[in-house]
């Protein structure tokens, strides 16, 4: 079956007068000098890599074993205190945080965040 005739050519005049309109012309984004990439480093880039799991491998079971504890006492803490929410949360900040060590961290020679934002 083929269609042909007045409906088909309605369609497509549609169709490219909705492609039309909805074309913009593009604009280049302005390039920040600061994320441009150095030169490869591989022997360094393969160290920072092998110390950050060298750190999670620590890290994130700790992290973990925090974040667990935080959620079972503030837990606690809210149902002794009524289901007061502002109670559970002060404890659960303790846990607030980052989640595992990236290699950046690592190069900028910053610790993982442990604990509410100060």
């Amino acid at each position: 079956m083929t269609i042909r005739g007045p409906v088909f050519r309605a369609w497509t005049l549609a169709l490219l007068l909705s492609g039309a309109v909805s074309v913009r012309p593009l604009s280049a984004a302005e390039q920040n000098p600061q994320l441009e990439v150095g030169p490869p480093r591989p022997a360094q880039d393969l160290g920072i890599t092998l110390v950050t799991s060298l750190v999670n491998s620590v890290y994130v079971p700790a992290r973990l074993a925090l974040t667990t504890a935080a959620a079972i006492v503030g837990g606690f803490v809210g149902l002794v205190n009524g289901g007061n929410l502002d109670a559970a949360a002060a404890i659960w900040q303790t846990a607030d945080g980052d989640a595992f060590v990236t290699p950046s961290m690592i190069e900028q020679r910053r610790w993982p965040r442990l604990g509410p934002r100060r």
